[in-house]
C-alpha cells in the first residue's frame, strides 16, 4: 500500500514537468492506483505482524463484526486483569494471586496459611506445596469468552485478509505496470536517453 501510494505521489510530481517526454512517459506508465491504495490502507494496519490472525493485521473500522469481537475480548481480558485486586479486597487475602496456565486456564492461588479465608464458592483445582489453586464459575465464564473470542478473531481476520488479497489480485496487471515503470529507471536516467531507447510498455 505504501509503495503504491508513494508511486501516486511521484506521478503527481512528474506531471508538473510538461516539457519532458521521458517524464511524461513515466507518469503515464504509473497510472491511477487510487482504488487499490484506498483498499489496502482501509483494510491493513500500517505495521502489521508477520503472521495473520493474531488480531493486529486488519485495521480497526474495516469490519464492524471483527471490531465487536475485539471489544468483547478486551472486556473479558479487562475483567480477568482486575480480578486479583477485587478478590484481594473481597477476601482480605493480600497475597492472593491470579495466574494462567494451559492445563487449568485462569486460576486463583492462595497460600496454605490463608486457606481458611477462602470463600465457599471457590472450587479447588490443584494442590501445591505451599498453597492451593482455585477457580470460580464466574472466572471460567469469562475465560471461555476470552478464548472463544480469540479463536473467532483468528478465523475472521484470516478470512478478511484472504478476501483483501483476492481483491488486490484483481489489480495485478495495474500493479505490475507500476513496478515495471519504476524498475526501468528514474526520470533523470530516462532524460538522458534518446526517445528511440525509451522503454515501451507494449513489449
Amino acid at each position: 500500500g505504501r509503495s503504491l501510494e508513494a508511486a501516486s505521489q511521484l506521478k503527481s510530481i512528474l506531471q508538473e514537468d510538461e516539457d519532458s517526454p521521458a517524464v511524461e512517459w513515466l507518469a503515464a506508465e504509473i497510472g491511477d492506483n487510487h482504488e487499490v491504495v484506498s483498499l489496502v490502507n482501509s483494510a491493513i494496519n500500517d505495521d502489521p505482524p508477520l503472521s495473520v490472525g493474531d488480531g493486529r493485521v486488519i485495521r480497526e473500522g474495516f469490519s464492524p463484526e471483527l471490531d465487536a469481537l475485539r471489544e468483547s475480548s478486551r472486556n473479558a481480558q479487562g475483567y480477568v486483569a482486575g480480578l486479583e485486586r477485587r478478590e484481594r479486597e473481597r477476601t482480605g487475602i493480600k497475597s492472593l494471586k491470579v495466574g494462567y496456565n494451559k492445563v487449568f486456564g485462569y486460576y486463583i492461588e492462595v497460600s496454605k496459611t490463608n486457606v481458611s479465608l477462602v470463600p465457599d464458592e471457590y472450587i479447588r483445582r490443584q494442590t501445591l506445596v505451599g498453597g492451593e489453586r482455585y477457580i470460580t464459575p464466574e472466572m471460567k465464564e469469562y475465560e471461555s469468552q476470552v478464548l472463544s473470542a480469540r479463536d473467532r478473531i483468528y478465523e475472521m481476520e484470516s478470512s478478511l485478509f484472504r478476501q483483501v488479497c483476492g481483491q488486490v489480485g484483481g489489480f495485478a496487471s495495474q500493479v505490475m505496470a507500476v513496478a515495471k515503470a519504476l524498475a526501468h529507471g528514474n526520470a533523470e536516467r530516462l532524460w538522458r536517453l534518446p526517445p528511440a531507447r525509451w522503454p515501451s510498455s507494449k513489449k
